[in-house]
């Protein structure tokens, strides 16, 4: 039995409460003082019970029609009421100690707490009861008596009326007369095998993502604003470098987009014999290349001549001039470099005519 200590003058901190879940007949005891001294309560004293918790809430001075406690001196043995103990969790016990006239002496507030009990208030629970509880009956001892919870046996009247009598065989039968299975109690039968879920692990045809590995998925291989893949010879592949070239033949008009950048565009003369390119540099509602792209324009032959020619709205900067529409490539094998520095401004370096 549970002994905490109580304090009328001092209140400070008293444990908590243990029972179990359907623990019908639970008791603790109070040992009752006043500071240093034993506290002995006279003038008939009478005690209440208050209770809140998980399993409801409601007050008491019975148990059925008897007392639910019992004062001899300075100890108190008090009872837990049935309705306490029905559902696991916690709670609030308030004890109220009064004198015959209902002059209030003391109280004190303590927590309780019920642990859960596996398959408790169960179906097989309740037919083993009633199988037990017929069988007790039957039992030739007038005194081997249940109470009349339904849930519970007084185990000391059972006890004491058994004592030094005959064993009951059905109690003590470890052949499982009742054929209860692993599954109706809830256990493992001996033969599982528990699976990968069980204990958290991965499924065996499990496959890791690329977001699993911290990889990068393949479908940005190659691919904008992704990563570029490596040919042969573990190089970047020429498509996908920033220094590839490009060689359109035979052009007279090319306007530049995003495909160009970071690339350089040679103009060459072919079989058309082409003599002159106009290579537009577009205004920006129709030019999705960012800021600080860069692209290099150069021209292969000296019979063709090379302009770089601005949309409206769009200039070119030099060493030499500020803001320019136009500008050519100077020479065979010249290049202009161009750097976007703005939505509408280019900076132009090199072979400029």
């Amino acid at each position: 039995m549970q002994t905490i200590y109580l304090d009328i003058s001092n209140k400070s901190v008293i444990p908590a409460i243990h029972a179990k879940q359907g623990d019908v007949g639970r008791k603790f005891l109070a040992i009752l003082s006043d500071g240093s001294v034993p506290y002995v309560p006279t003038n008939a004293p009478a005690l209440s019970v208050f209770y809140e918790g998980d399993s409801g809430s409601g007050n008491y001075t019975h148990i059925g029609d008897k007392p639910a406690f019992e004062i001899n001196g300075n100890k108190v043995t008090v009872e837990l009421i049935e309705q306490m103990v029905t559902n696991a969790g916690g709670g609030v016990i308030c004890l109220v100690l009064n004198d015959a006239d209902g002059a209030q002496l003391a109280f004190w507030n303590i927590e309780y707490y019920v642990e859960e009990v596996p398959g408790f208030d169960s179906e097989m629970a309740k037919e083993y009861y009633t199988a037990f509880s017929k069988a007790v009956e039957n039992l030739p001892y007038p005194d081997a008596t249940l109470t009349g919870s339904g849930k519970a046996a007084d185990a000391k009247a059972v006890g004491d009326a058994l004592k030094g009598k005959a064993p009951i065989s059905h109690i003590t039968d470890t052949s499982n007369p009742h054929k209860v299975t692993a599954e109706q109690v809830g256990a493992r039968t001996a033969d599982w095998m528990p699976t990968a879920e069980d204990v958290g692990a991965r499924p065996d045809d499990w496959m890791p993502s690329a977001d699993d590995v911290g990889a990068i998925p393949a479908e940005e291989k190659g691919a904008a604003s992704g990563v570029a893949t490596l040919d042969e010879n573990g190089k970047v592949a020429a498509d996908q470098s920033s220094s590839s070239v490009i060689r359109p033949t035979d052009v007279a008009a090319y306007t530049l987009s995003a495909t160009d950048m970071g690339k350089l565009v040679i103009f060459t003369q072919g079989e058309a014999s082409v003599t002159e390119t106009v290579v537009t540099l577009p205004a920006d509602a129709a030019f999705t290349m960012p800021v600080g792209s860069e692209i290099e324009i150069s021209k292969w032959n000296g019979g063709l001549s090379v302009t770089i020619k601005c949309e409206d709205g769009v200039n070119i900067r030099t060493r030499l001039k500020n803001t320019l529409s136009q500008i050519s490539v100077d020479g065979s094998y010249g290049i202009i470099a161009l750097k976007r520095i703005a939505d509408t401004k280019w900076y132009a370096t090199g072979d400029i005519a």
